[in-house]
């Protein structure tokens, strides 16, 4: 009896008590189930944070900004503009040029690594003569990857792109907008003589957790509204940046988590507070993890009940064929054969369960996809609630049928080391 015959084989005496098979597969397929569809939850939502991450460049950038007494800025959606509403908090620290070198100087920064970001500030956007509204500016860098809901990136110091949170404000289409004239006035920090700069938009960004409310600005026309903004200032004042990004001389000061903090205790005791671009919504990555974690917890627990079952099924029919056992033994086929024929019929209960298991994730997967896009995720364009890939169903897949064939090696082995005269004697 060679490999094919065994196989064969199993999977007809798998079905001779059909019921008891069907009820043990549906266990097996309650476990996959569940673990398949926390997976998919876990990898959509993680994806989706590293696609938000991506719109602000490598992720190995470290961000640095003078340690601020006060909270941390807070998107607060798209606002009106006022014209005699008070201006936002001044109190902000900013870099100045000693800083910059002071950071350069130190041993753990990679040398010319550091940039400066400077902040541009527009006083408000206006389509037409529509209602105005605040924005922030976003300067993209080389490593810019936008998540695009529609358009293109800006080519030159006339074009810019905005975030989809300007659609309902403007009350317009993504598609509509597309070529529009907007208007960004800018204004001098000192003597408040301002201008209108008139661009098209190009483009719109899919809406970011992260960042929000933002036009996004080509390099060249970020330096040209800072300039118009800091032209009066006195030229000490003018070299202060809101804030900067580096990298370190070495990476895994920034991909070890521990190493990262000890670090950033450092930073703070000269002054500075550093962050990585993933620590952000780190805290939403966690819970994510956390949830998605206690889920796959049942789901392995209901594989562990199901395997309880694999091993009754397989005692049960070992019992049931123990003359045959003990006849195919007499004609004879080695105990390792006998093995065999029984663990694969276990193996082939978790194939069986964990595939069905899988599809109907799948298929639960994209209609909670669906529903969230029409609801509680409406507005959030490029996030998949769920997501499955094929490496990770096989991992699903591979796992369960290592769960079966461990349960079905206690039965296998009993009816591998009967005697085949008092198997033939069995009644």
């Amino acid at each position: 009896m060679n490999f094919i015959d065994i196989l064969k084989t199993s999977s007809v005496n798998l079905w001779r008590n059909k019921g008891r098979t069907f009820l043990t597969v549906i266990a097996i397929f309650v476990g996959a189930f569940t673990i398949a569809l926390t997976s998919s939850v876990n990898t959509g939502v993680n994806s989706y944070i590293n696609k938000q991450l991506a719109v602000f460049g490598n992720s190995r950038a470290i961000t640095i900004n003078k340690k601020q007494e006060g909270s941390a800025l807070v998107s607060t959606g798209v606002q009106e503009f006022k014209e005699d509403a008070s201006p936002s908090d001044g109190n902000f620290k900013l870099l100045s040029k000693d800083d910059l070198a002071k950071i350069e100087d130190m041993s753990e920064v990679k040398k010319d690594s550091i940039q400066p970001t400077i902040q541009s500030t527009i006083d408000y956007i206006q389509i037409g003569d529509g209602k105005k509204f605040k924005t922030g500016g976003l300067v993209f860098g080389d490593d810019f990857a936008p998540d695009i809901k529609t358009g293109r990136l800006p080519q030159n110091n006339r074009e810019v792109m905005l975030t989809q949170d300007y659609l309902e404000a403007f009350d317009i289409s993504a598609e509509n907008i597309i070529n529009k004239t907007l208007k960004l006035r800018i204004s001098d920090q000192i003597t408040k003589e301002n201008k209108i700069l008139e661009v098209k938009i190009v483009g719109i960004l899919n809406k970011n957790i992260i960042q929000s409310n933002s036009v996004l600005l080509p390099t060249d026309l970020a330096q040209e509204i800072y300039d118009f903004n800091t032209k009066t200032l006195p030229a000490e004042t003018r070299e202060q940046y809101f804030g900067a990004y580096f990298y370190f001389n070495d990476e895994t000061l920034a991909t070890d988590d521990e190493k990262f903090d000890n670090i950033k205790k450092e930073f703070a005791k000269r002054g500075y507070s550093i962050a990585r671009l993933q620590d952000r919504i780190q805290s939403v990555r966690d819970i994510v993890n956390g949830i998605t974690g206690a889920l796959t917890v049942f789901g392995a627990i209901a594989l562990i009940a199901a395997s309880f079952g694999i091993i009754n099924t397989l005692y049960m029919s070992v019992r049931e064929r123990t003359r045959e056992i003990g006849l195919m033994k007499a004609m004879g086929l080695s105990g390792g054969k006998i093995f065999a024929l029984f663990s694969f019929e276990a193996i082939l209960i978790g194939v069986l369960g964990s595939i069905l298991g899988i599809l109907a994730a799948i298929g639960a997967g994209n209609s909670l996809n669906k529903f969230a896009a029409e609801n509680f995720l409406k507005g959030l364009e490029g996030f998949n609630l769920t997501e499955f890939s094929l490496q990770s169903s096989i991992q699903i897949t591979i796992i369960v049928m290592i769960i079966a064939f461990l349960a079905g090696s206690l039965p296998a082995r009993s009816a591998s080391k009967k005697d085949p005269i008092e198997a033939l004697r069995y009644e």
